[in-house]
């Protein structure tokens, strides 16, 4: 894993090997090892491998007892599902997840999972408990002496307010942003606050950050980041596309989309949000069709 993060895939043989010894000796600790080796598929843009991986190391956890183990993987895959496009799964599996916190069995990812909510709560329309979510996501990121935790919890965050249009606040944040991806490296999260980068005074600082190359190589996520922060969001939703997030691929059309509306591209922006659209009506995300619906109706009517 140290190895992996200095060059990423480096250390994956590595791994794979351990997960042959465990396997082999009947360890609990191979439901540990195949949901690492998930993660670095996230981290190398694989998301159908790692579906694969989740659901495997789950079905170690429970072959070998480890609840613990199986217990976190549940948490991951709550991310996972939500940008497969798995909503109504993701949704059931966070509010499970979340109950079992509030009822006396806290968990470090529960902060993942009210992430995940809040993207969807604020795409189902429902504002107040998106934002509700994320602020307690959010203050628990404060507590802990982690960046690349903190980096995306303030992007998230970010993001989430700028959505809203509360700029201030969204501002107020996003300028954190900058100079932690200069020390630490990329976050996927980037791909959030991206779209909102210049929007919010951070374009320039945000894209020399990145540039700068700090932390582990991950050479997919630096590309989409790269494209985003170039304004070529529709190069990076192709990214998303091939990696197997529609969920992430339908958050870029969208954006892209509108600002081709704004700039009276049209026929290129109608493009871009039918096929959100299509996306956003097969998840039940009211608000975002509601939105695009809005946005074309208009751009039919100034066309006329």
């Amino acid at each position: 894993m140290a190895k992996n993060d200095v060059d990423l895939g480096s250390g994956v043989a590595d791994m794979e090997r351990a997960l042959e010894i465990a396997l082999a000796a009947d360890s609990p600790v191979a439901s540990a090892i195949v949901n690492n080796l998930a993660v670095y598929s996230i981290f190398s843009g694989d998301f159908r491998r790692t579906d694969e991986l989740y659901a495997e190391a789950i079905r170690l956890g429970e072959r070998y007892g480890n609840a613990a183990s199986v217990r976190f993987v549940r948490g991951n895959r709550i991310f996972q599902d939500f940008f497969l496009g798995l909503w109504d799964r993701a949704l059931e599996s966070a509010n499970a997840f979340i109950a079992e916190c509030e009822a006396g069995s806290p968990h470090t990812l529960e902060y993942m999972a009210r992430e995940m909510r809040s993207s969807l709560w604020l795409a189902r329309g429902d504002q107040d408990a998106a934002l509700r979510d994320q602020l307690r996501s959010f203050e628990e990121s404060q507590t802990r002496n982690e960046p690349f935790h903190r980096l995306g919890s303030l992007s998230v965050t970010a993001a989430l307010y700028a959505e809203l249009g509360q700029v201030d606040e969204a501002h107020a944040l996003a300028v954190q942003v900058p100079p932690i991806v200069r020390e630490i490296g990329l976050h996927g999260a980037l791909t959030r606050l991206g779209p909102f980068a210049n929007e919010l005074g951070i374009g320039d600082e945000l894209r020399d950050a990145v540039a700068a190359g700090a932390g582990p190589k991950f050479p997919f996520w630096r590309s989409v980041i790269e494209h985003i922060l170039a304004g070529e969001l529709v190069a990076a939703a192709d990214l998303m596309a091939s990696a197997g997030s529609p969920t992430i691929e339908a958050n870029l059309r969208r954006h892209e989309g509108l600002r081709m509306l704004a700039d009276g591209r049209h026929p290129e922006g109608e493009v871009e949000l039918e096929r959100a659209l299509a996306f956003y009506r097969s998840v039940d995300a009211s608000a975002y069709v509601a939105q695009i619906e809005s946005a074309l109706a208009g751009a039919q009517s100034e066309s006329a």
